[in-house]
């Protein structure tokens, strides 16, 4: 199997990436690297520098690919700075319109990797594929419009198209220097001996998924018929303020921020478990323990 993975240079896609190269697989990887750290080629992986919207160019390294998963994007906080939405219009939408196009051409599939923020502040929970989206951020509202052209390819024949809807990922390879998040912030914070940042008295409650969960949940998408939506997430309810109390860490408190300023928020994740038989097999205690340890080792 030879899988071409947009953004691949990032957290997921490198993790992906190292996954499918392990088990045998190859993989091109297409990034701009303007927000990941540089890779190496090796046996079985092709690095393309440019950018998701304009993949005209390296067509000849693509003719043979089997799949595509389309993770490019670009990250929350900087895709709700003003002076950013064009490029993040461009990535989420453009984009994506010019992976399903070549997906079209090369006639294979492809796994969308899209976010819980498209169902915006929803009052209940857990909340399952079935609750409206109401997008709060240009972020969101970009991953959206990217299903949205995945579910019209789809029923036109088009393209075959699964879409995963990942929440709070995290885990070895999220590099603090390169749009950690939460739990990545924290860590760095412990390990650099300084105070975690806790905004809003750090009582927001988010779904946290470890990063080998979701390389699952990508692997099963890759081989089934499904096309989703899917909710990706451990399904268990935290407290940000928990987090800091489980690494041990002091809290400054700030005033809340105004991205994704969401009180309370986890998935159901019945249908991805019943169709595709996935589960999540990292507890919390366990991911952060590993995700310390990765993160000790690369700022030594």
């Amino acid at each position: 199997m030879k899988i071409l993975i947009t953004g691949g240079a990032g957290f997921i896609g490198r993790n992906l990436a190292k996954t499918i190269l392990e088990t045998g697989g190859k993989v091109v990887v297409l990034d701009n690297f303007l927000s990941a750290p540089p890779m190496e080629e090796q046996p079985g992986l092709t690095i393309i520098h440019g950018d998701v919207e304009d993949i005209r160019g390296p067509m000849t390294l693509l003719n043979d690919v089997d799949a595509v998963v389309h993770a490019a994007c670009v990250q929350l906080p900087e895709c709700s700075d003003p002076e950013n939405y064009w490029r993040g219009l461009n990535t989420h939408v453009m984009g994506t319109m010019a992976m399903l196009d070549l997906c079209r051409q090369l006639d294979v599939p492809m796994v969308y990797l899209s976010s819980v923020s498209v169902y915006g502040d929803y009052s209940i929970s857990p909340i399952n594929e079935d609750a409206p989206s109401r997008p709060c951020t240009p972020y969101a509202a970009g991953k959206l419009a990217g299903e949205g052209f995945c579910m019209a390819y789809q029923k036109h024949g088009w393209v075959n198209s699964t879409i995963l809807r990942l929440s709070n990922v995290y885990g070895p390879g999220q590099h603090p220097d390169y749009h950690a998040g939460v739990i990545g912030k924290f860590i760095d914070a412990k390990l650099k001996d300084k105070p975690a940042i806790l905004y809003g008295g750090g009582t927001d409650v988010r779904d946290f998924t470890y990063i080998s969960d979701v390389i699952d949940a990508i692997l099963m998408a890759l081989e089934s018929d499904f096309h989703g939506p899917y909710n990706v997430s451990h399904g268990i309810a935290t407290k940000i303020k928990l987090i800091v109390d489980q690494l041990g860490l002091t809290a400054e408190y700030a005033e809340p921020r105004d991205v994704d300023n969401i009180p309370f928020r986890t998935l159901d994740t019945t249908k991805i478990r019943m169709d595709f038989g996935w589960y999540p097999r990292v507890q919390m205690p366990q991911g952060l323990r590993l995700t310390e340890q990765w993160m000790s080792k690369v700022m030594a």
